[in-house]
């Protein structure tokens, strides 16, 4: 998938093949810049083993981009590390920062004080127990999100509500994909079925009807099921290819988990742009 609602239609890897860094930093380093100490402080971070702060003393401003984010690695790759990113927070909370900027106005709202993040990361490493405890109980990942894991420590500390809950989903996914095989308990990656193969359960064996599959997925829509209905318009496009009721509907699903997620999962909202072919118009500021 290019993801042209995200990068643009014009975008081309070719652009950046030729980036390389210009200076590599491996220890705890201090640049003066005009009379500006720079403190580069190299972290093990959440989402890759790479990462940076850039601590400012003599003003108690810490840089600290993408370390944190609604996820544990992008979900589209390899990599996140819990405990990464657990030993970045202390690292962080022992600079003892008066402000902290992220990459993302959003996070830098969320995701602060570096205290409520200790607190966070206790929630965690809570969450993380539980789902090696699941995993070894023989549960799968849908069984696992159905627990409504909440940690005692968020619950103690009510300004980690929002944001546990926003992380919780994906650090559960990023586990359990570390934790487990390609076949899972719940005969997951032991099939080789594909939308067609699940269209054809919808049209040749259950012997519903064009009409009739529209009409279940507008019920479920009414009733919230979202991703029922999105996984179900996907299967029927399949053995309806014609039907542009069928389209239409499918792509309202994903509109309406595009408008569910906007404002946390931004990964997410990529996704359903693309499958929704529903691009997301630019914002003007009007003084």
């Amino acid at each position: 998938m290019h993801f042209q609602y995200f990068f643009g239609k014009q975008y081309n890897n070719e652009l950046i093949a030729d980036y390389v860094p210009d200076l590599l930093i491996s220890n705890r380093t201090e640049i003066n810049i005009g009379g500006t100490k720079f403190d580069i402080i190299p972290i093990p971070g959440g989402e890759t083993p790479d990462g940076l702060f850039v601590y400012l003393p003599q003003h108690s401003v810490v840089f600290v981009a993408d370390f944190i984010m609604p996820y544990l690695g992008a979900p589209f790759v390899e990599e996140g590390s819990l405990e990464g990113l657990s030993k970045s927070v202390k690292i962080l909370a022992d600079l003892h920062p008066t402000h902290v900027l992220h990459g993302h106005e959003t996070l830098t709202e969320g995701f602060n004080p570096p205290e409520k993040l200790t607190h966070l990361i206790k929630g965690l490493e809570w969450l993380e127990q539980e789902v090696y405890k699941a995993i070894n109980k023989g549960m799968g990942r849908p069984d696992i999100h159905h627990l409504n894991l909440i940690p005692p420590q968020v619950i103690e500390h009510s300004d980690t509500q929002l944001i546990y809950l926003v992380m919780r989903e994906n650090v559960i996914n990023r586990i359990f994909d570390q934790r487990t095989g390609y076949w899972h308990s719940d005969l997951t990656g032991m099939d080789y079925l594909n939308a067609e193969d699940y269209g054809a359960l919808l049209s040749h064996y259950l012997e519903l009807s064009e009409k009739e599959i529209q009409s279940a997925m507008e019920n479920m829509m009414a009733n919230g099921d979202h991703y029922l209905a999105a996984r179900t318009a996907m299967w029927a496009v399949q053995v309806y290819p014609e039907s542009n009721a069928l389209r239409r509907l499918k792509n309202k699903t994903f509109i309406k988990l595009k408008v569910k997620y906007q404002f946390f999962d931004p990964f997410k909202t990529i996704i359903f742009s693309e499958m929704s072919g529903h691009e997301t118009p630019q914002l003007i500021l009007v003084e």
